[in-house]
């Protein structure tokens, strides 16, 4: 997550797909495109990628899993959010690892 005080903001116009107002969350994929198709359905229309409340970003947060979560083996979309623990806890450095309360917030499940 990157947050960018009011004079800090990117002036470009992909980060204003639908005016300019703050704050806005955007989901990027790891080659650092935009994806627009990541918004806040249940929000205001007119700001779609305001969020309101936390079950609206989760809910976006888990479409962004669908979209971006893919199986390295064969490239197929993960299903299995269980799976996605396992991959996690696995790419972990020892100085990094997370408690198991901080480590919860990242499993489907706890959202």
């Amino acid at each position: 997550m990157i947050s960018y005080e009011d004079d800090e903001e990117p002036k470009d116009k992909i980060y204003t797909p639908d005016g300019n107002y703050i704050p806005r969350i955007f989901f990027l994929n790891s080659s650092g495109g935009l994806h627009y198709d990541i918004y806040n359905e249940n929000g205001n229309s007119k700001y779609k990628y305001f969020y309101s409340n936390a079950n609206q970003v989760v809910r976006s947060m888990e479409k962004a899993i669908e979209t971006f979560y893919t199986n390295e083996e064969n490239n197929d979309e993960i299903t299995d959010y269980e799976n996605l623990e396992d991959d996690y806890e696995s790419g972990l450095d020892e100085d990094l690892s997370l408690s198991d309360d901080d480590e919860s917030a990242f499993l489907h499940e706890d959202l």
